[in-house]
């Protein structure tokens, strides 16, 4: 299977998810507002930005599993301590210009990651939002806290984009192990795609 054949397998999978997770109301934030109008689809095409490199699967279990602020846990060669680290993909609907992690969801050990849509793309589109970027939470919260959404909801705001503060995709797939597990799960090895 191609990348593209895979995205586009992972993309119906994903329509589904989206669904039902608005059926359950789940695109609303505190006080019944709406997180934004894509928020859910961005939410889901960052995971699967984040799958397709790193040769595992979106977490699309449950309507209702809780990840803990982590997409996916992969295992990572980090100097002096090699282990399984928590992933969070990012998705960004329009304008990437930051990424932003909210007050009381940032992790020191755990590495966000931002995906991008980009122009032209559509549900019919058969090619991955690509990675602006990833950086450790305890680089996160170095970062300004500023009230970026609106409404008292406060998150730490890192450049992505002239100058983009984030580090490379390529640098965290070089200390990539081949192994990763959602949470709750067993630990799987990576499968990856023929053109990869």
């Amino acid at each position: 299977m191609t990348t593209r054949e895979r995205y586009k397998q992972l993309n119906e999978e994903a329509l589904g998810h989206i669904e039902k997770r608005k059926q359950r109301g789940l695109d609303y934030g505190p006080g019944g507002r709406v997180w934004s109008v894509h928020n859910l689809e961005a939410q889901a095409q960052g995971e699967i930005g984040m799958a397709l490199p790193f040769g595992s699967n979106p977490d699309f279990r449950g309507i209702m599993h809780p990840d803990g602020g982590a997409d996916n846990n992969y295992f990572l060669y980090v100097p002096k301590r090699p282990d399984f680290y928590k992933m969070d993909a990012k998705g960004v609907w329009k304008n990437p210009n930051f990424l932003v992690v909210g007050i009381g969801y940032v992790r020191p050990n755990t590495a966000y990651m931002q995906f991008y849509r980009p122009n032209g793309w559509t549900w019919e589109s058969d090619f991955p939002w690509p990675c602006n970027g990833w950086m450790w939470g305890h680089e996160v919260m170095t970062y300004p806290v500023e009230d970026f959404w609106g409404g008292g909801r406060l998150g730490h705001v890192v450049p992505s984009r002239e100058p983009n503060k984030l580090h490379l995709l390529e640098e965290l797939l070089a200390m990539y192990g081949h192994r990763w597990f959602h949470g709750g799960l067993r630990k799987r090895w990576a499968i990856y795609c023929e053109d990869q």
